[in-house]
């Protein structure tokens, strides 16, 4: 069987395109990922391969202006998004698409104002995630 991937296409109210995305035949995101502004400028583009994030995440604000990117390698690596003013606002670790690590939450003058902790996609306390990851050590 073929390697089909089909574009997947979300439209604003208004008619513009706010997001295009590729897909492969089990419905599963394999490919390019574009959100745009409802002005058409682009907003982020992230490729996925199989579902997991792999290459570039890049996020803009409407002007044009590059908020920040990351890199992922088949799931893994640290997810991040950021306010229009530049400021990160949160960041997630991911292992194999599965969230292992710190997630951070950010307030708009970038200071952490949350963390929650996630062992093998499960959310655990920071004292538990501590003891797990000693234990694997």
């Amino acid at each position: 069987m073929t390697d089909q991937k089909k574009i997947i296409r979300v439209y604003y109210p208004s008619g513009a395109l706010r997001v295009e995305s590729e897909i492969n035949r089990l419905g599963t995101p394999d490919g390019v990922c574009r959100e745009y502004f409802e002005s058409g400028k682009l907003k982020s583009e992230q490729s996925r391969v199989n579902g997991f994030f792999h290459g570039r995440f890049r996020q803009w604000k409407e002007d044009g202006t590059l908020l920040g990117e990351f890199y992922c390698d088949h799931g893994t690596g640290c997810i991040r998004e950021w306010y229009d003013t530049g400021q990160i606002k949160w960041e997630k670790a991911y292992v194999e698409g599965r969230s292992h690590g710190p997630e951070k939450l950010y307030d708009m003058t970038g200071k952490c104002c949350m963390t929650n902790y996630f062992y093998d996609n499960k959310k655990v306390s920071k004292k538990k995630y501590l003891e797990l990851s000693q234990d694997k050590g």
